[in-house]
This record gives structure tokens, sequence and C-alpha cells, in this order.
């Protein structure tokens, strides 16, 4: 019985950790290579079928004029946007960059966390026995000229999971913000009015669409009292 008991306590103890183990993304943004459009800042223009290397951190394609081998981009710090059919992205310092609104300007920063090396803990499950590392900033950022891709098969490395860090301007400034506190910050004016939004339409800071709808609402609330309050010192 006391067994029967410690092999539950132990299956609730890993349940979140064998969950976790099994739900680990693939090393690329998209789950298959994408027909995109690259554009650099100079002009030039090429269509391949592409993705963004999560463990990189760099744009890369199949080059079908080469035996379709994975190459990355050169010059990753001079490629202006990056269009698939629906979306568009930037190659940014910060990492993979998602332009979700152009005006008012709403971008959400993708950053992945790379988990390094595991071990075995019994009955096949293996965790996480090193550091959680995350891309503040692409260390190889501005690397020159197109280069074959190594592919790293090994599984020391693995993405683990996904946060976004959402980016907006304020009166010139950029803010960043990844909670509904943080936002709230931003808006201390609307706080009432952002609750009340809240209250309607639940946000998960997770789904893009979610947080682009509430941040439109914010944003037309600051402006609308902003404009009420330039008039009415106008008619002073």
């Amino acid at each position: 019985m006391k067994r029967m008991i410690c092999l539950i306590l132990v299956s609730l103890i890993l349940g979140p950790v064998i969950s976790f183990g099994q739900e680990k993304q693939n090393r690329y943004f998209f789950k298959d290579f994408q027909p995109m459009t690259v554009y650099y800042k100079d002009g030039r223009t090429f269509i391949v079928a592409g993705n963004y290397d999560l463990m990189d951190g760099s744009f890369v394609f199949i080059d079908k004029q080469d035996n379709n081998r994975l190459k990355w981009f050169g010059e990753q710090d001079q490629i202006g946007c990056v269009r698939t059919a629906t979306r568009t992205f930037q190659a940014t310092r910060f990492g993979l960059t998602e332009i979700l609104r152009s005006d008012p300007e709403l971008l959400v920063v993708y950053k992945p966390k790379i988990f390094e090396g595991k071990k075995d803990i019994g009955y096949g499950v293996k965790v996480s026995a090193g550091a959680v590392r995350t891309y503040n900033s692409v260390l190889d950022y501005g690397k020159g000229g197109t280069s074959v891709h190594p592919l790293d098969t090994s599984e020391q490395e693995w993405v683990g999971s996904m946060d976004k860090v959402y980016k907006i301007k304020i009166k010139g400034v950029e803010k960043s913000f990844e909670t509904i506190k943080h936002f709230q910050k931003l808006y201390p004016k609307q706080k009432n009015q952002i609750n009340k939004y809240l209250a309607e339409h639940p946000v998960n800071f997770k789904e893009t669409k979610q947080v682009a709808g509430l941040f439109i609402y914010a944003d037309s609330i600051a402006k609308s009292q902003n404009q009420e309050t330039l008039y009415h010192q106008d008619k002073r």
C-alpha cells in the first residue's frame, strides 16, 4: 500500500516534467519551411523556402540551386524585413521580431528558452541537467556571407518553450511588456477602462491577436483622452 502511495506521489511530481518534455519544440520557428520574400535594405530581394533557426538566431533557407542544401542568409543585420503570405518579420539584435501592427506600431519578440544537457531519471524520463539559455541578443547577428548552415542533430540542446515580449511606442519612446501588470503600468490613466475590457474580453498573453486587440483599445482610449485634453486647453 505504501509503495502504491509513493508511486502515485512520484507520478504527480513528475507529471509536469514529462508533459513539458513531450511538448518541446522544433529548432525552427515554422513547423514547415515557408515560401517567403526576403527584403534587404539595399534593395536586394530573394524569394525562397525559408524558416527561422531558433537555436542559432538566424533566418535560413533551402537552396534549390545547390542540391537543396540548408543555408543561412549572410548579412542578417542588413535584412529589412521578411514576409510570408500573412506575416511580416524583422531581423533585430533581440531575435526574431514580428510586426503585428504598423500603425500604431506593435511588435512581438520571440525569445526561445534553450535547454542544455539532459540526464535520465528512470522510467525513460529525461529532464534538463543544465542551465536554461535565452537569447537576449543574437551574438552572430552581423555575420557576413551566405554560408552552409550546419545541422546540429545532437540532443544536447533543444527549445523548451517560447516567451513573447511585446514592444510599443508611447510618445515616441519604446516600451515593452510581457504581462497584464506590465501593460497596465504603461496606461495608468486608462486602468479602469482596461480592467473593464479585460472583464469582457479575457486576454491570454501567449495569443498575439488577443494582445493586439487589447493594445488597439488602450491606444484609442489614450489618444481620445489626449485630444479631449488639448481641446479644453485650446478653449481656455
